[in-house]
């Protein structure tokens, strides 16, 4: 298993340059854990997981985007942000 660190920190202040970007994890390159930027869709998966919604964690709730996957996406509990 292949682990790619895509970003850490909490919905505070950056202080280190490495833990600049929010929440984000991709497994094998394929499997997206979480989605705490909107430039993470950038990177190539074939689904998405929530861990949940929490700002850091879901960048739609901060901003109120409606999120709209191409790919299968899961989360622990219904989002009005994340369409079935």
């Amino acid at each position: 298993m292949n682990i790619k660190i895509l970003g850490t920190r909490a919905k505070i202040e950056a202080s280190a340059k490495a833990y600049y970007n929010h929440s984000g994890y991709l497994i094998d390159d394929i499997i997206l854990i979480d989605l705490g930027e909107a430039k993470f869709l950038k990177e190539k998966h074939e689904a998405i997981v929530f861990t949940h919604f929490h700002p850091d964690h879901a960048y739609l709730v901060f901003d109120q985007t409606i999120f709209k996957p191409t790919v299968p996406h899961y989360g622990p509990e219904k989002n009005k942000l994340v369409p079935e």
